[in-house]
C-alpha cells in the first residue's frame, strides 16, 4: 500500500531543519534501538537453520555513501526486528504485495518492503527488499505484525513490548566477509569453479565455498580440521548461498564408548574436510598458475627475482608412502620420518609450492623448480635467490646455461676457495639496514657486507659478517662440544669407580 508524504511546504522551516521530510512522525517506525539486535554486520543474504537476515545498502539522502539497514526475522519465536545504525535517517517503509501468474494457470502472491521517499518534490517509492511469496512466509512470521512495525502503527506498541525482543544470536561476521572479499577478487572462487567436476552430485556444496571455510580458518583462528568445529560456533560461516556451516558434534555417550573418544566431531564431517584438501591437491597446478596470473595484473609483479626455501613437517606415524622418508630433521625430530615442503615467492608473493621426500637432498629439488618456473609459470629468465643448502657446481652451471642469475650462499667449511675470499676481504665494511624484527631488539644486530675480487668471470662476490650468524654457529658449536663432553665425563667417572 502507498504511503503519501505531507508536501514540503507543510511545515515551517524550523520543522523541515528537526525532522526530515522523508520521516513524518505519524508513520515512524516502532523505536527499536540497536542496543536490543545482535545482527550480522555486512552485504548479501544470510541463512541459518533458525533465523535469516537480510542485508543490502541504500543510498543515503544526495550523497554517495550508503547506510547499512538491516531486517531480522526469527523463524523459532516468530517475531520481527528491525533495526538501523544510530543516527541514520531511513525512509518510510511499507510493505507491498505483488502478484504474478505462475504456472498450471495459479496466481502467487509476492511480498516486498519498499522504502517511500521525496524526490524533486514528488513521492516515489524503492524496492529495499523482495521477502518471497507471502504464503510461504505465512508459515514462519507474523506477516500482520511486520505490516504495523514497518508502518509504525502506535497500536503495535501493545503488541511488541522491548521484553518480547529477544536476541537470536551473536557470531562474528566481518572476519568471513573481508576472507570472502579477498577470495572473489584475487579470482580463486571463479577458478576453483572452473576445476568442479561435471558429474558432481546436486545440492553439495562447491569446492571454492569449501576451501574458503579452510582457509579462513587458518586466517582467524589456526588450528586443525578437528579444532575448526569451535571456530564455527562462535563466527557466522556460510557458503555463497547463506547456508551456515554448523559444527556436527558426537554424543556425549555414543563418544565415549567408541574406538576413538578424543574425537569429539563426527567423522562425516571431518571427511568432508579431509575430502576438500585431496581435491584441492588435484587442482594445485592450475590454482597455483591462475593465482599468478591474478596477481601479476593486479599488482603489476616484475618477476626479477624468484626465492626459494624448504622446510621438513614430520610425523607421529608412518606418513604417506613413498613421500616420507627419514632425513634431515629441522624440528629436531630425526626419529620421526618427515617430507620437504618448498615455497616459491616472486616479489613477496607466494605462487607454488612443492612437496618432496623427506629423505631428499635440498640441492637436488633445485632442477625440479627451475624446470616448473619455466614451463608452467612461463618465465623465461630469472634470478634464482637461495641458500647454501642449494649450491652444487652443476645447479649453478645449469642455472647459468639458462640464463638464470643467481644469489645463493656458499658454505666456507672444505673450500679452499670460500676461505680465499674471506681472507682478502681486507676493505672497508658497508654496514645494511636492519629489519622490523631487529629494530625492535635492545642491541640491533648489525650486518656487515663488502665486496671481493671474483676469480671468475661475471660473478661478483660478496663477504658478509652478520652478528646473528656469529651467536648461532657459536652457539650450535657449544651444543655439539657438549654432545662429545657428556659421554667423555661418564666414562672418565667409570674409569675412576673401578
Amino acid at each position: 500500500m502507498p504511503i503519501k508524504l505531507p508536501p514540503d511546504d507543510a511545515r515551517t522551516k524550523n520543522e523541515r531543519r528537526k525532522k526530515s521530510p522523508s520521516r513524518p512522525e505519524s508513520v515512524q517506525p516502532a523505536p527499536i534501538t540497536e542496543a536490543h539486535v545482535f545482527l550480522f554486520r555486512g552485504e548479501g543474504r544470510l541463512k541459518s537453520v533458525d533465523f535469516t537476515a537480510f542485508c543490502f545498502r541504500r543510498p543515503r539522502k544526495r550523497s554517495d555513501k550508503f547506510g547499512l539497514f538491516l531486517l531480522g526475522i526469527s523463524l523459532a519465536n516468530r517475531r520481527v526486528l528491525l533495526a538501523s545504525r544510530q543516527g541514520q535517517d531511513l525512509g518510510v517503509l511499507c510493505s507491498c504485495i505483488v502478484r504474478a501468474p505462475g504456472g498450471n494457470g495459479a496466481t502467487y502472491e509476492y511480498m516486498r518492503v519498499v522504502e517511500a521517499y521525496r524526490h524533486k518534490g514528488k513521492t516515489k517509492h524503492r524496492t529495499i527488499i523482495n521477502l518471497g511469496r507471502k504464503d510461504l512466509l505465512a508459515e514462519h512470521l507474523d506477516l500482520e505484525k511486520l505490516t504495523r512495525l514497518l508502518h509504525g502503527d502506535p497500536s503495535s506498541d501493545a503488541a511488541l513490548q522491548p521484553e518480547d525482543i529477544d536476541t537470536v544470536g551473536a557470531w562474528d561476521w566481518g572476519p568471513l566477509l573481508v576472507a570472502r572479499t579477498l577470495w572473489s577478487e584475487l579470482g580463486l572462487e571463479a577458478t576453483l569453479d572452473s576445476c568442479v567436476i561435471s558429474n558432481r552430485r546436486k545440492n553439495t556444496v562447491p569446492l571454492s565455498d569449501r576451501a574458503l571455510v579452510l582457509v579462513a580458518n587458518r586466517l582467524v583462528a589456526p588450528g586443525s580440521e578437528h579444532g575448526l568445529a569451535r571456530w564455527l560456533e562462535t563466527d557466522f560461516v556460510c557458503d555463497r548461498r547463506g547456508r551456515r556451516w554448523l559444527p556436527a558434534w558426537r554424543e556425549e555417550a555414543e563418544r565415549k564408548a567408541s574406538k576413538t573418544p578424543r574425537v569429539q566431531v563426527e567423522l562425516a564431517q571431518l571427511k568432508q574436510w579431509y575430502r576438500t584438501l585431496d581435491e584441492l591437491v588435484s587442482h594445485k597446478d592450475h590454482v597455483e598458475r591462475a593465482l599468478h596470473v591474478t596477481l601479476r595484473n593486479l599488482f603489476s609483479l616484475q618477476v626479477d627475482m624468484v626465492l626459494y626455501d624448504l622446510t621438513s613437517t614430520y610425523f607421529e606415524g608412518d606418513g604417506p608412502p613413498g613421500l616420507s622418508a627419514h632425513g634431515h630433521s629441522r624440528d629436531e625430530k630425526p626419529r620421526n620420518k618427515q617430507v620437504l615442503v618448498g615455497v616459491v615467492m616472486v616479489d613477496g608473493w607466494p605462487i607454488a609450492h612443492h612437496v618432496f621426500e623427506g629423505n631428499k637432498r635440498d640441492a637436488m629439488t633445485v632442477p625440479d623448480v627451475v624446470k616448473d618456473l619455466e614451463q608452467r609459470f612461463g618465465i623465461k629468465r630469472f634470478v634464482f635467490v637461495g641458500d647454501r643448502g642449494m649450491v652444487t657446481g652443476k645447479n649453478l652451471d645449469s642455472l647459468r646455461n639458462g640464463g638464470h642469475g643467481y644469489i645463493v650462499g656458499r658454505n666456507r667449511r672444505r673450500s679452499g676457495e670460500v676461505f680465499d675470499y674471506i681472507q682478502s676481504a681486507t676493505g672497508p665494511w658497508i654496514e645494511c639496514p636492519v629489519g622490523i624484527t631487529a629494530r625492535e631488539r635492545s642491541t640491533p644486530p648489525k650486518t656487515l657486507v663488502q665486496e671481493v675480487a671474483s676469480n671468475k668471470p661475471g660473478v661478483r662476490v660478496f663477504v658478509v659478517h652478520s652478528d646473528d650468524r656469529l651467536e648461532y654457529e657459536r652457539a650450535q658449536r657449544i651444543k655439539a662440544m657438549e654432545r662429545v663432553r657428556c659421554p667423555a665425563r661418564k666414562a672418565a667417572t667409570a674409569r675412576c669407580q673401578r
